[in-house]
């Protein structure tokens, strides 16, 4: 059995935090998802595929607490959710994800809580290296329900991935441009000429367990460069914010956009973000 974890622990009291460092939370476990899963459609209980609860809950098992609450599997299953995509993604691009935890207003400076925390989403990553490396399915979000003296997980998941990122035109990492014309999917306006990284690729087919989409495209993920990112208004942040919805990334078509060069590093990404947070915590 596991070892139950200080930082595990202290997770349980992050949520007994002011409202704004609980909404950081909750926004950051979101955004983590939507970085790795940027898909439009998902599947809960796909035929001829292993039920994705049961894959968590076993996933989950060694750490769970007893006595148990609910509140306390929702955050073990929180958790292992984070873990499970991280182990998914690039391990150039982990760092960097896990770093996004680490808000110092969060932690509250926190030097060896946080060492904790990433030093158990670590032993979680491993363990699905360990023991669930053949399942590639990636994690979209659970709901929790009592059922009697137990609990009933329910869990939207990726298909299989039957494609390589080699059998697609772009692969993660290029530097694109928003085609001319191009609208953001969720206000209607233009974001032509805006850059950014693709942060992963997905054949459309695989999305729908249903009905099959023919390839004409494919669908991507792509983090705003520090460049985009300081040119967005405001008032657009504050408005995803309010409809909690993730700024600093965007799903488009591969149609919509086209190779470019970089202008700026990971790093300057990850600071301008930093900064920007900031300021939002300063406003609450």
């Amino acid at each position: 059995m596991a070892k139950k974890s200080k930082a595990f622990s202290e997770l349980l009291r992050l949520q007994k935090m002011s409202q704004g460092s609980q909404k950081l939370l909750k926004s950051f476990e979101k955004k983590l998802r939507e970085k790795s899963l940027p898909f439009k459609e998902i599947v809960v209980s796909p035929s001829g595929e292993v039920k994705m609860s049961e894959v968590l809950e076993d996933f989950v098992e060694p750490y769970r607490e007893s006595p148990e609450t609910k509140e306390s599997m929702r955050r073990l299953l929180t958790l292992g959710t984070i873990a499970w995509n991280l182990a998914l993604s690039p391990e150039s691009k982990r760092q960097g994800m896990i770093d996004r935890v680490f808000n110092k207003d969060l932690l509250n400076g926190d030097e060896k809580l946080k060492a904790e925390i990433q030093g158990l989403i670590e032993e979680l990553i491993a363990r699905k290296n360990r023991y669930f490396s053949e399942n590639r399915r990636m994690i979209v979000d659970f709901e929790l329900k009592e059922l009697g003296n137990d609990y009933h997980i329910s869990v939207a998941s990726t298909l299989s991935p039957e494609f390589s990122e080699s059998e697609f035109d772009f692969k993660v990492g290029d530097s694109v441009i928003v085609k001319q014309g191009v609208l953001d999917p969720d206000f209607g306006t233009d974001i032509g000429g805006w850059q950014g990284r693709i942060v992963t690729i997905e054949r459309q087919s695989n999305l729908i367990g249903i009905v099959t989409i023919e390839r004409h495209s494919n669908l991507i993920g792509i983090e705003w460069d520090s460049i985009t990112l300081k040119n967005i208004p405001s008032s657009v942040i504050d408005q995803c914010e309010v409809e909690n919805l993730d700024w600093t990334q965007m799903c488009l078509s591969s149609t919509d956009v086209e190779l470019t060069q970089p202008r700026d590093t990971e790093e300057d990404v990850a600071a301008i973000i930093e900064q920007i947070e900031s300021n939002i915590v300063g406003a609450i």
